[in-house]
């Protein structure tokens, strides 16, 4: 028999780990291909390795936005406001989502914040647009409102 089979093996096993880049990297390309939970499941496992990363925090919110899950990813994002130094890209998500659950007024400020932020962004044309899509939503909702209250006649003679 062959000795060299028999031999016991030497016990070193290099460690095969991978980061948070390619978690992340992973759950871009699920989100990509719209297996949103997938996406979720390598994101988390990417936050595990590198917890502080700004880019995985913004794609697991946007990832929770695509599913329709409003509150998750305004708390991802509303944490990522608070710190010293945040990514205009948070504001616009945040006005994104409050449009989604029809809270216009935070929709509005996050949007102009965003604005304010980034006059010439990626997504400034997209805020803009959405800014002028509340305004006509909230006029149409003062319309509704005062047509159901009849006319209204003012007296404006002096007393």
């Amino acid at each position: 028999m062959n000795t060299e089979l028999k031999k016991k093996p030497s016990g070193k096993v290099l460690p095969f780990e991978r980061d948070g880049d390619f978690y992340y990297r992973r759950g871009l390309d699920k989100l990509n291909e719209d297996r949103l939970e997938d996406a979720m499941a390598n994101y988390r496992m990417a936050l595990e390795r590198d917890p502080d990363n700004l880019e995985i925090l913004l794609a697991m919110a946007e990832a929770y936005t695509e599913m329709e899950r409003y509150n998750e990813s305004i708390a991802i994002l509303l944490s990522l406001i608070r710190r010293d130094d945040p990514d205009p890209e948070c504001f616009y998500g945040l006005g994104c989502n409050f449009v989604a659950i029809n809270d216009f007024e935070h929709a509005r400020g996050s949007l102009e914040q965003y604005c304010e932020l980034e006059p010439d962004g990626e997504f400034s044309f997209d805020a803009m647009d959405m800014l002028g899509a509340i305004d006509e939503a909230e006029y149409y909702e003062r319309e509704k409102y005062s047509d159901k209250l009849g006319p209204v006649k003012l007296d404006l003679r002096e007393r």
